[in-house]
């Protein structure tokens, strides 16, 4: 699903980080449900455009009704169409 995917591009630009993390369950199940995702680990000036923090937080908006579908990042996000044009 979506979310999967915002997790899955966060780790992978990361280098090997999660979005939320913590020393229990508990505490990564708080924080999903209550937090931001931590993108202080993307400085300014970084390889990780402005683009893709962008792509990573549609993916992990709280609201399941909220959150874009496959089809809505496929057709309106630059970044995703920037980057993989030519494999649609």
């Amino acid at each position: 699903d979506i979310w999967a995917l915002g997790v899955l591009v966060y780790y992978m630009l990361s280098l090997g980080e999660f979005p939320f993390n913590g020393i229990t369950k508990c505490v990564v199940n708080n924080q999903i449900l209550n937090d931001e995702p931590n993108m202080s680990r993307f400085k300014e000036g970084s390889a990780v455009t402005r683009e893709a923090k962008h792509f990573i937080l549609k993916c992990l908006t709280k609201s399941v009704a909220d959150r874009p579908s496959a089809q809505e990042l496929l057709e309106n996000d630059e970044w995703l169409k920037s980057n993989f044009e030519s494999v649609y």
